[in-house]
Parts: structure tokens; sequence; C-alpha cells
């Protein structure tokens, strides 16, 4: 009885600090002073607006450090390259990153889905666990979307079949509160959207 109320009040927590996760595009972000003004600290999704981003902008957005809650991610048709996928994958803040849309972005190409796979920071934390059915331990799975990228579908298939093995997750709400403990050899998969 106790487990079930702590997860009943678990879930209630999580529930609530989400309610306050915010959806914005690349141009309320630079109304708000740009990618890493204090007040994007609360920002779960992000998608491209009206207006492009400039190459500097492009560069602030993959070192921001305050979008360290950001779970969704759409640089569709931004002219992003290879290059600024790889950091993005090793920035902290992109910690919590578990879908990412990197469709019409003809300069990105497989190494960006290496990059991926290969990260130690992209969806290393989770509000709460998740398990693989297929091997029964700990997951934790970043959903693609590749249309019109330079992308082969040869890359994809490779790197939907297997997971990444030992792969380090930590579960914690949005707030920073531990929701269960750390699992240091599970699993990532990327899903193909």
């Amino acid at each position: 009885m106790k487990a079930f109320l702590f997860t009943l009040m678990l879930g209630f927590c999580v529930s609530e600090a989400n309610a306050t996760l915010r959806s914005i595009t690349f141009d309320d972000v630079l109304a708000e002073g740009g990618f890493n003004a204090p007040t994007l600290s609360n920002v779960s999704q992000l998608r491209p607006g009206p207006n492009p981003l400039n190459n500097q902008q492009k560069d602030q957005l993959v070192q921001s450090k305050t979008l360290n809650q950001l779970r969704v991610l759409s640089v569709r048709n931004c002219d992003f390259t290879d290059a600024h996928i790889r950091n993005l994958t090793k920035n902290p803040t992109f910690s919590r990153l578990f879908n990412l849309d990197i469709s019409q972005n003809i300069r990105i190409g497989d190494n960006s889905l290496d990059y991926i796979l290969d990260s130690d920071v992209i969806a290393s934390i989770r509000d709460l666990p998740q398990i693989s059915g297929r091997y029964g331990i700990p997951s934790s799975e970043v959903y693609l979307q590749t249309d019109h990228t330079a992308v082969t579908s040869d890359k994809i298939r490779e790197i939907t079949q297997e997971p990444r093995q030992h792969f380090y997750i930590r579960y914690l709400d949005p707030n920073g509160n531990q929701t269960a403990s750390d699992v240091p050899h599970g699993l990532k998969w990327i899903q193909k959207q």
C-alpha cells in the first residue's frame, strides 16, 4: 500500500511540474533574449518560427546552457549540419532530449545518427523508468524524424536494429528530484518516426 501511495504521489508531483513546462518557437526565444535567456529553463518543446535562424543563432542554440528541460526539438528545414548535431549531442543541457526532428536539412547525414546514438548526453535523463520490451532492462528511446536529409536508409536500418549497450540513465523529475535509482547499464534505442 505504501508503494502504491508513493507511486501515486510521485506521478502527481511529476505531472504538476510538467504543467509549468512550455512549448515555444525560435522567434519566441529570440524575443526573450536569446538561447541563454534564464526564462528558458521551463521550455520542454522548441520548434522553428517563421523567421530562419542565422549561423550565429544556430550555434547559440546548440550551445545553450538554459534549455535543460527540453524534451522535443525540431530543427526542421533550418539548414543544420552534422557539425550542429555533433555539438548538440555533447551539450549536457540536452540530457532530457528524446524527440528530435532533423528533417529537411540536406547537410545532415549518417554521421549525425552516430553522434546521437553514441552520445552520453542525449536521453540520459528521464522522468520515470522505461523498460525495454525486448531485453527486459531499463532503456531510453530517442525518436528521430529524418525525412529529406542525406541520411541513408542503410544507416537508419543499422541504428534502429540494435540498441546502444551500457547507457547510463538518470531518473529526475523536472525539479531535479530523483524518481528512481540511476541505471549504469541501460539501453539506448533510436526509433525513426
